[in-house]
Parts: C-alpha cells; structure tokens; sequence
C-alpha cells in the first residue's frame, strides 16, 4: 500500500466524526459548511450529507472499500469547495475570510485527492502533483488569516503559553514556508510534514481541550474534527513524499 494505514486511518475518523455530528443534529458542519437557511429539505439535504460523510469516513477503514471510499471523499469535499467556498470569493472577494474558508477546504480536498490518487486512480502521478499543488496554494490563505485575523488567532493560543502574538506571526510564516517548499519543491518533504506537524499542534492544543472540557458543546466538537481533518489532509499528501529526500531540490516542481 503507497500510504501508510495510519495517515488513512487519521483521514477516516474526522469524516466519520463530522458524519455523527451531522445525523445527531440534523444539520451542517456549522461554519466549515455555511449552508444558508432558505436552501429546500435543508435538514433532509444535511442528514444526507451526514450520511455520505460517515460511509466514506468508515470505508476508507476496510482495505476492500478503501478506493471506492477515497472517491465519495474526493467528490464530496470538491463539492462543499465549488458549491460554497469558491462563489463566496466573488461575492466578497476583499473579505480575508472568503479566501481562508476556500483554503481550509482545499487543504482537506487535497487530502483526499491524494487518496484517491494513491489507491484507486489509474492517473495517480498526475493526482499526486495535482494534490501537492493544491495543498501548498491552499496554504497561502490560512497564513493571511492568522495575520489578518491577528487577535482573534491569539485568542485562540492558550493561556498557559506566552508570547501569543509571536506564536501568531510564527505559524502565518509557517504557513508561508511551508506554501513555498511545497509549490517550488525546495526541501519539498519537510516542508509538507512541517506544516502537517504545526496543524497537529492546532488540534492537540486547542481544539482538544475545548472538546474535552466542553463534552455536550457541537462547536466545540466540530472544530476539533474540522482541525482534525485539515492535519489530516496535509498528513496523506505528506506521505506521497515517501522515498524523497528530506532535503531534496527538485527540478520538476508544481509550478
């Protein structure tokens, strides 16, 4: 198997997390899923959703369904992409958010493409770039959002860590170096395992806690799988790198 069961597996349980959330409360992933409120059967349209998100999360976990799984997956998230995120950049495209929201999505999006790519798609090589390249553009607009969102991000940081405002500037340049060593392929390895360990940190420090002191809290919940999922993402397209050098300059670079 090119990607390790592990990577897979840490892909699989966000899906099938935010698929529970979804079938419990009969609705989106809240602000990951900014389903508007006069959209018909919205709550019939949700539970489906909710379905389609735990029965690729559980297929991606049997080695028989894993490639049919990894295609819900990919189609899935590029529809969450193309129906809610990308329009919102041409109706409020000075907005920050509209290009991080987009961002997020795609770093997951990448994820799955890799998967899919790696075990089931004829076309894995290309896949693969594609994914790469999706994953280092993608990371651009979360590194604004940290500045741009600068407070709110240091709100974020728990207080027992100091320097909360140079943790804010760290990770955006993380983002930012990560972005660059991806799409030019300049310590490409590193860099994707780097970012995918800073998002890890995210999720460990932050999200994590929140869930865990506020058990009965859906935003809570859906922040911790929705962090959980983006780590993951850059996780499997990480591991595509397998058999690279760490510190390998390549000449045949995505861009």
């Amino acid at each position: 198997m090119p990607l390790s069961r592990a990577g897979i597996t840490v892909f699989a349980v966000p899906l099938v997390g935010l698929g529970v959330l979804g079938l419990l409360h009969h609705d989106f992933a809240l602000v990951w899923q900014p389903v508007p409120g006069w959209v018909p059967r919205r709550e019939l349209i949700a539970d489906a959703c909710g379905v389609v998100s735990l029965v690729s999360g559980l297929g991606l976990l049997w080695r028989r369904t894993m490639a049919a799984a990894s295609a819900v997956a990919f189609v899935y998230l590029l529809l969450w992409l193309v129906l809610l995120r990308v329009p919102a950049i041409f109706s409020a495209p000075r907005v920050e958010v509209s290009w991080s929201g987009c961002g997020e999505n795609a770093i997951a999006l990448a994820g799955a493409l890799a998967l899919f790519a790696e075990l089931g798609s004829p076309g894995a090589a290309r896949g693969v770039s594609v994914a790469r390249l999706m994953l280092g553009v993608a990371l651009i607009p979360c590194g604004l959002a940290h500045l741009s969102y600068f407070r709110d991000t240091a709100d974020f940081i728990p207080s027992w860590i100091p320097g909360h405002g140079g943790w804010v500037i760290a990770t955006a340049l993380g983002f930012f170096a990560a972005a660059a060593g991806i799409l030019f392929s300049v310590f490409a390895r590193l860099a994707a395992a780097m970012v995918t360990g800073m998002m890890a940190a995210f999720t460990l420090l932050i999200w994590l806690p929140g869930a865990v002191t506020a058990a009965r809290d859906r935003v809570e919940w859906t922040g911790l799988f929705v962090s959980w999922l983006l780590t993951a993402g850059a996780w499997v397209v990480a591991e595509t790198y397998r058999g690279v050098p760490w510190f390998a300059v390549r000449a045949d670079a995505p861009v």
